[in-house]
């Protein structure tokens, strides 16, 4: 008997060998489970430790892996294998095309991907998502636009006076400098709101938007009815709106260093004369 149970021992890590699905194999499961909707079938394939790396960003571990299948899935993720796979060693690399409501959102049908992956014992150690440099270009000219546009609809807002539709287009933590006066919660910039509508302020871009993925920016000239009677015409700035999720995060007004001092001893003497 002493002779035979390392014998049998043995035979059973080769069975279990045997019976561990390729690196191919796993990211067909894994591809699958996506496009069927299924996060739960998705993320039992990773391992407790694995990562899971979108175009750059990691996320380590069950709880984070999860997140993201479940944001996948939830903007419904279609992976179409564009390429047969090539497998070297324990990693496995598909070329795909994805759709997504996301990208739909953005007027952008698809993007193409290189989904690679990295298996031990069955189980997925890495799996990394890279658009390739023509969908890199694409998608980042769309969020830009998309982005650049809720800036400006929010701009258009300010010089229509509508406070509503302003705090309608805020996020509930959204941040606000303002000729240097900052609102830092929702009760402030509230307040902030309040004094846009009473002042009439209008903000008229001289020029085109610089935009970004994350937002758009001016220069502008600003007027306030308070500046008015400090006889100010307007004033020089440069204005900046942040974008997340389709609404404005953060607002800032800074104004010229030069039109900064002109307002303040402007309204230091109409205060004093009051």
């Amino acid at each position: 008997m002493r002779l035979v149970r390392p014998f049998v021992v043995a035979a059973s890590f080769v069975l279990v060998a045997a019976c561990a699905p390729s690196p191919t194999q796993v990211l067909s499961t894994l591809e699958t489970a996506i496009n069927a909707g299924n996060a739960e079938q998705a993320a039992a394939l990773f391992a407790p430790e694995g990562a899971l790396t979108l175009d750059g960003q990691t996320y380590t571990g069950a709880a984070e892996v999860r997140a993201q299948l479940d944001a996948m899935v939830g903007a419904h993720t279609q992976l179409e294998m564009s390429a047969a796979p090539v497998v070297q060693g324990a990693d496995a690399t598909h070329a795909v095309r994805v759709t997504s409501n996301e990208y739909q959102s953005l007027a952008v049908p698809a993007l193409d991907v290189e989904l690679s992956l990295t298996a031990k014992d069955g189980k997925i150690v890495g799996v990394r998502w890279t658009l390739t440099e023509a969908a890199r270009t694409l998608l980042t000219t769309a969020k830009t636009a998309a982005a650049t546009k809720v800036a400006t609809e929010f701009l258009a807002q300010v010089n229509n006076h509508n406070v509503d539709a302003l705090r309608g287009m805020l996020t509930d933590d959204a941040t606000v400098n303002w000729a240097d006066q900052r609102y830092g919660d929702a009760a402030q910039v509230g307040n902030w709101l309040t004094y846009l509508g009473a002042q009439k302020v209008s903000v008229t871009p001289v020029g085109d938007a610089t935009g970004t993925v994350t937002g758009a920016s001016w220069k502008v000239t600003a007027v306030a009815d308070a500046w008015k009677v400090a006889k100010i015409e307007s004033a020089a700035a440069d204005m900046q709106l942040r974008v997340r999720d389709g609404k404005v995060t953060y607002v800032g007004l800074v104004l010229d260093p030069a039109a900064t001092a002109m307002i303040n001893a402007a309204m230091s003497k109409t205060n004093a004369v009051h």
